[in-house]
């Protein structure tokens, strides 16, 4: 399914749809205070720019077992703390372009790179 902004409560910091089949992720710049984002084991290819947009409190993002094939570090925001990208499809990963300061855990094990 499509994961469409607007229908959550904006003061929502965790949100866990892991295993759920989402196929889209499409701008969820509506859920100001997200501090934690779970998506693991579903079936997302592509974030689309901007999805990440707005959310300068999310610390942390599982994104492992799914099919993402790249991924940009300029649209991740700058306070993630913690990224879990295992077991996807990566096949490169620009290191220039991840700009976060505050990251201090990086999983990308298990991909193509």
């Amino acid at each position: 399914f499509w994961l469409e902004p607007g229908e959550m409560a904006p003061a929502l910091s965790y949100l866990d749809l892991s295993l759920n089949e989402v196929s889209n992720l499409t701008n969820i710049s509506s859920l100001v205070n997200l501090e934690s984002l779970y998506l693991v084991g579903n079936d997302i290819e592509h974030i689309a720019p901007n999805t990440f947009a707005g959310l300068t409190k999310l610390k942390m993002l599982n994104l492992n077992h799914n099919d993402l094939k790249m991924i940009h570090g300029a649209d991740l925001p700058p306070s993630l703390i913690w990224i879990r990208l295992a077991d996807n499809s990566l096949e490169s990963l620009d290191a220039v372009e991840l700009k976060l300061p505050l990251l201090e855990y990086l999983d990308i094990s298990n991909n193509h790179l």
